[in-house]
């Protein structure tokens, strides 16, 4: 269930991320590293989540790891809503310069 949970965020986060690439391409590198990371989470969400009912300290593990992955995607959206928003204040005042 985590694994399926944290493979819709990855998803999620890459195609937003995706999108948003062409604007944020100077922090390509770091959008890349994030990806990575949490797919590296996700493949270790579906290995534990096996051994999560044997062992309460990989069940413990899986709960933070889900917790960070969220916490990444929150991190994520509202970067990009904020270079949004910058984005959008400079096309505004390059307009009225402009106009």
């Amino acid at each position: 269930m985590a694994a399926a949970v944290l493979s819709d965020v990855v998803k999620r986060v890459g195609d937003f991320l995706v999108n948003e690439a062409v604007f944020l391409y100077e922090v390509r590198d770091h959008v890349e590293w994030v990806t990575d990371e949490l797919r590296a989470m996700e493949c270790f969400l579906k290995d534990a989540e096996l051994k999560s009912k044997r062992d309460e300290r990989v069940k413990n593990w899986v709960r933070q790891v889900r917790e960070i992955a969220y916490r990444a995607e929150d991190l994520v959206e509202s970067f990009v809503l904020h270079a949004q928003r910058r984005r959008r204040l400079k096309t505004n005042n390059f307009m009225w310069f402009g106009g």
